[in-house]
């Protein structure tokens, strides 16, 4: 499932934001909006934590709003949730093979440093921008 998310994370970063993203070793200690969504495959669920730094998710809002300056707060929760359905969305049709994927809505945590209980955890890096990608399998 990790890899799923972060390929298709991957592949967000160099088609929409037109750069490559690296997998690194450590994890970003700075703040990140943070937003969770949980999804069933087959008869597993797992809850998604995605957190993206503010510089990494002002550049993907510029992307898409290029004469607003300045967002607000809510602008950037907005734009990272558009950013997990996109994310989460893509690695669903990625996965066709998969008879059972299901997504729910997803949902802004806080902007805090990422601290969330997981099971599998990546951080991707680009160009000093964070993008952090958690997965909590649950018991069936």
């Amino acid at each position: 499932m990790l890899l799923l998310i972060k390929r298709s994370a991957m592949e967000f970063c160099t088609q929409q934001l037109q750069q490559k993203c690296i997998n690194i070793d450590n994890e970003y200690l700075g703040k990140q909006f943070i937003s969770s969504i949980n999804v069933q495959i087959s008869d597993i669920k797992h809850t998604i934590y995605i957190g993206i730094n503010k510089e990494l998710l002002q550049d993907i809002y510029h992307l898409f709003f290029e004469d607003d300056e300045h967002p607000s707060q809510n602008d950037l929760i907005d734009m990272l949730l558009e950013t997990v359905n996109m994310i989460v969305g893509h690695a669903k049709t990625m996965a066709q093979e998969i008879e059972y994927f299901v997504i729910d809505i997803p949902r802004f945590i806080n902007y805090e440093i990422f601290n969330y209980l997981h099971t599998q955890k990546i951080c991707l890096n680009q160009k000093n921008k964070y993008l952090t990608i958690a997965i909590k399998e649950h018991n069936k």
